[in-house]
C-alpha cells in the first residue's frame, strides 16, 4: 500500500510539473500525424539514427586516442619525475630487487588488510554489548562506533564497529560466536603489497629530489626568479611527500588493526516487528492524509489548466485550423 501511494505521488508530481508540455505533445501528434507519411518519417529517422551511431563510433575512437595520448604523457612525466631507481645517500643508484614470479621481491613483507563481520543472537543484548566492549580492551582493540535500534519494547539490537589487531582477528571472531548463536559470518583479505611498495619507491625518489632542491636553495644566486622557481618546486615536492606519507600511515593502520563489525540481535520471539510503534489507528490517519493530499493535487492541476487557458487555448485553435486546412 505504501509503495503504491509513493508511486502515485511521484506520477502526480511529474504530471503537475510537465502538464502543459504533455498536452502540447499530444495535440501536435494528433493534428499533424499522417498515416501516408509514416513510412517516410520512419526511414528518415532510421537514417538519422545511422548517422548518430556513426558519429558515436567516431567519438569513441577519438576518446580512446585521447586517453592513450594522455597515458603516454603521464608515463613520460612519471619517468622524468621519479625515475626507475632510487639514489642512496652517497649518490649511488640503488636498483630495486628483482621480483619473483608473483611480482614481489624475495625479501618483501606482504602487506595484507583483513576485515570481517559477524552476527550473533543472544538472550541479553545489553549484557553482551558490555562484554564485547570490555573484551576488546583485553584483545588490544577498541570499539570505534555503535548503533542501536529497538526490536521490541525495551529490547535493543546493536551493531558495533571495532578495531582489533590483525593477528588476533580470527580469535576475536571465535570469541564473539561463543556469546550466542552465530547467524552470519564473513571474512575478507586484501593484499596491497604491490601498491605499498610502489608508494615507498615514489617516496624515496621524492625525498632525494627534495634534498637536491634544498641544496640548490643554499647556493648563492643573483637571480630572484630562480630562487622563487626552486621554492615553488620544493613546495610541490614537499606536498606530494606529505600526501604519500599520510596514505602510508592509513595503510599501516588498516594492516595492523582489522575492522570487525559485530551485530548483536536478541533471540526471536512472537511480537517482533520491524516498526514496534505501528498501530491500526496511526496507519488509518496516514492513509486519510494521503487521500486528502491526492485531492489537493487534483485541484491544483485543475487550477493550473484554468489559469493557463489564455496560453494553451490559442495554440489548440491554431493547430485545429492547420489540420483542417492542410491535412484534411
Amino acid at each position: 500500500m505504501k509503495s503504491i501511494q509513493n508511486n502515485w505521488q511521484r506520477i502526480s508530481h511529474f504530471i503537475s510539473r510537465h502538464f502543459m508540455l504533455i498536452i502540447l505533445i499530444i495535440l501536435a501528434g494528433w493534428f499533424l500525424w499522417d498515416d501516408e507519411d509514416q513510412m517516410t518519417r520512419f526511414q528518415s529517422n532510421r537514417g538519422g539514427n545511422i548517422d548518430m551511431e556513426y558519429a558515436m563510433d567516431m567519438a569513441d575512437e577519438a576518446e580512446e586516442s585521447r586517453v592513450s595520448s594522455k597515458m603516454m604523457a603521464l608515463n613520460s612525466v612519471r619517468e622524468a619525475s621519479f625515475g626507475s631507481s632510487t639514489s642512496g645517500d652517497d649518490g649511488m643508484i640503488i636498483e630495486p630487487p628483482l621480483p619473483d614470479s608473483n611480482g614481489f621481491a624475495p625479501d618483501q613483507d606482504r602487506k595484507i588488510i583483513k576485515n570481517g563481520n559477524i552476527t550473533v543472537q543472544v538472550e541479553d543484548t545489553d549484557a553482551s554489548r558490555t562484554m564485547v566492549e570490555k573484551k576488546m580492551e583485553d584483545f588490544g582493540g577498541a570499539v570505534t562506533n555503535m548503533h542501536s535500534w529497538e526490536m521490541r519494547p525495551g529490547i535493543l539490537a546493536y551493531n558495533l564497529t571495532t578495531r582489533v589487531p590483525s593477528e588476533r582477528l580470527e580469535e576475536v571472531m571465535m570469541w564473539v560466536a561463543s556469546l550466542g548463536t552465530k547467524t552470519n559470518e564473513n571474512f575478507s583479505s586484501q593484499d596491497i603489497t604491490a601498491n605499498y611498495q610502489d608508494t615507498e619507491s615514489r617516496l624515496a625518489n621524492l625525498r632525494v629530489r627534495r634534498d637536491r632542491l634544498r641544496e640548490m636553495m643554499e647556493r648563492q644566486t643573483d637571480k630572484l626568479a630562480d630562487v622563487l622557481q626552486i621554492d615553488r618546486e620544493l613546495s610541490q615536492v614537499q606536498l606530494q611527500i606529505e600526501n604519500f606519507e599520510r596514505l602510508q600511515l592509513r595503510r599501516n593502520t588498516d594492516i595492523d588493526f582489522s575492522i570487525l563489525h559485530i551485530t548483536i540481535n536478541p533471540e526471536p520471539q512472537i511480537g517482533d516487528f520491524q516498526n514496534p510503534e505501528w498501530s491500526v489507528g496511526r496507519s488509518w490517519k496516514h492513509s486519510v492524509n494521503d487521500l486528502f493530499h491526492s485531492f489537493q493535487n487534483i485541484i491544483d492541476k485543475a487550477l493550473v489548466i484554468i489559469v493557463y487557458i489564455p496560453i494553451w487555448l490559442p495554440i489548440v485553435l491554431i493547430l485545429w485550423w492547420a489540420r483542417r486546412k492542410f491535412v484534411d
